[in-house]
């Protein structure tokens, strides 16, 4: 609602929506802002986004280059995304400067996945780099945006957002602090 109020154009994919093709598609529909509210799984090493999509058929191929895996949710199996899906399946679509935020844990306790889309052209990615409970997220997710919005850079909008009181986690960003949504 925030950011149809201001202007912009939003698409909303939920449950089943949010594929691996949409994944893979995503450079090329001209996002300015990409808010991505999506499990992630904890791994030191890299950061993977859950699909909508259970691991029960299909992507033979991509779980053998590496570019999804299986991640287990509450008993039920699920395809991931990994950042070579992101570098690689995308082809040669290329985002245009597009800031992301992910409103989800774990987004930058590795910096593999911002590297990633920095790499296919986002100018930022913001992300949470521990653990956040969800309603604790969506509150500074849209304090973020509206700061975004009154024309912050990246940089001073993550800095003005309030930090998470109960599970310690900071919100930070990779890419370029100095982006602006406006």
């Amino acid at each position: 609602q925030t950011l149809s109020n201001s202007g912009f154009k939003v698409d909303i994919y939920l449950g089943e929506d949010v594929t691996v093709e949409l994944f893979q598609n995503l450079p090329s529909l001209g996002y300015k802002l990409i808010v991505l509210r999506v499990h992630t799984a904890y791994n030191p090493d890299f950061v993977v986004f859950f699909t909508g999509t259970y691991a029960d058929s299909g992507y033979f191929t991509e779980l053998l280059i590496g570019w999804v895996r299986i991640g287990d949710v509450g008993g039920q199996r699920f395809y991931t995304v990994t950042p070579s899906l992101i570098e690689e399946a995308t082809g040669y679509r290329r985002f245009q400067n597009s800031i992301l935020i992910v409103d989800s844990c774990y987004g930058l306790n590795s910096t593999s996945m911002a590297r990633s889309f920095i790499y296919k052209g986002a100018s930022a990615y913001i992300a949470w780099d521990q653990g956040v409970y969800p309603n604790y997220s969506d509150g500074a997710t849209l304090e973020l945006i509206n700061y975004l919005l009154d024309g912050m850079t990246v940089e001073q909008a993550v800095n003005a957002t309030t930090k998470d009181p109960d599970l310690g986690s900071e919100l930070s960003y990779y890419g370029n602090g100095y982006a602006k949504l406006r």
